[in-house]
């Protein structure tokens, strides 16, 4: 038996024009492992964050450098509130919470006892006996809430009030003074940022006229 003999087949070469187009294939992008891009995710987040702190970190050393600015300011202007109250409350043979008592009911407003103690920070039997001692002298008087006969209204009188505006006046003149050595832009910031001040320290509570 004759064994078939095998063909040999040659492969064909390639044509010139087909290795050049292989050749030319766009080389497809290289793909960014998952873990590359969270990292990169990771550094930008981190920066962002360095930076808000730092920032944060900056306002509170600012306002810490103002509180003290304030507290340094807000001492000698209380030193000298208080002083000039002291002064104009001897001058008219008061003392200092008598005299604050008045400045309180000055614009005509009605005051409970209650209400005068929560705003004037006395306790209860202290203001009753500067209530008493103004009272004696006509300065203020009692008289029962016509709605809730359990109330004592207090209110001043025309003579607390002849009082109390001789004493303001006499403020106003060291106020004036002061106001003069001062540009106008540093009264103006002073008026504004106090103003300010008093809004933020008691929001809930309607503003007074206070002298």
């Amino acid at each position: 038996m004759k064994h078939s003999k095998q063909k040999k087949y040659t492969i064909p070469a390639i044509p010139k024009h087909v290795k050049e187009v292989k050749t030319n294939a766009a080389i497809p992008q290289k793909t960014v492992p998952q873990k590359e891009v969270l990292a990169t995710k990771e550094v930008i987040i981190t920066e962002e964050v360095i930076q808000r702190d730092a920032t944060a970190a900056a306002a509170a050393v600012e306002i810490e450098e103002q509180i003290d600015a304030f507290m340094n300011a807000w001492f000698v202007t209380r030193q000298f509130v208080m002083e000039a109250n002291f002064h104009r409350a001897h001058l008219h043979g008061m003392s200092t919470t008598q005299f604050m008592l008045l400045a309180r009911l000055m614009d005509g407003s009605v005051w409970t006892l209650v209400e005068l103690a929560v705003v004037l920070n006395l306790e209860t039997p202290t203001l009753v006996r500067t209530v008493d001692s103004l009272e004696q002298r006509g300065l203020v008087m009692r008289q029962r809430n016509t709605v809730d006969r359990r109330q004592v209204l207090i209110t001043i009188t025309t003579a607390g009030l002849e009082v109390q505006a001789a004493a303001v006046e006499q403020f106003r003149t060291r106020l004036t003074t002061i106001f003069q050595t001062m540009l106008p832009i540093e009264r103006d910031a002073l008026i504004l940022g106090l103003a300010a001040f008093a809004r933020s320290s008691r929001p809930n509570q309607p503003e007074v006229n206070q002298v």
